[in-house]
């Protein structure tokens, strides 16, 4: 059995601590069946620096440039940055554009040490089925997207965790997705 957890930290009375840029997901699967299963799971975000807007002004969209990387394993973290080159808009349409500036990471802990952790980055354009096959059959990823370009290539991060389960036993994969945006613009500017 899955049971999938999702939430954004909200603690009454505490803005500071409700403010958090970050996503949490938890998902706990459970052995049901009476002999060992090799379980996997695979979370994946696509990389939309450069996406926003709103009613009032309208969307706009720019992913040019936009990388997902992977990032050296650390305490125990497994991570995949998604970022967008540096731009400085000196005379935007409108400075929501600026709120598109920033970047994302994807963190994933696996839920036991001999947890096996793969991650790859794709084009969420395409159809992408021999990473999806690949998972499918050894719960494992690969796969490396090149740079953003809107329309064409949209770089999406993926991490992908496996492990095994004895009859009874359950696991959590707890994945986070956090980030930095240090503008933000409302209607009327």
């Amino acid at each position: 059995s899955v049971r999938v957890r999702a939430f954004s930290p909200i603690i009454p009375y505490d803005l500071k601590n409700s403010n958090l840029p970050t996503m949490l997901y938890v998902i706990t699967v459970k052995n049901d069946l009476r002999a060992p299963v090799s379980v996997a799971t695979t979370f994946s975000f696509e990389n939309t620096v450069g996406v926003g807007g709103n009613f009032a002004k309208g969307e706009f969209s720019d992913r040019t440039g936009n990388t997902v990387k992977t990032l050296a394993p650390k305490n125990g973290l497994f991570g995949m940055e998604m970022k967008r080159p540096a731009r400085q808009i000196n005379d935007p349409t409108t400075r929501l554009e600026y709120n598109a500036n920033g970047d994302y990471t994807l963190l994933a802990a696996p839920p036991t040490p001999d947890s096996v952790v793969t991650t790859a980055s794709w084009n969420s354009l395409e159809n992408n089925g021999e990473l999806w096959e690949k998972f499918k059959s050894m719960g494992e990823i690969s796969g490396e997207c090149g740079a953003g370009m809107e329309s064409k290539v949209h770089p999406t991060a993926a991490i992908s965790m496996k492990c095994q389960l004895n009859a009874g036993q359950s696991v959590t994969f707890p994945i986070a997705i956090g980030w930095y945006t240090p503008r933000q613009f409302v209607l009327g500017d």
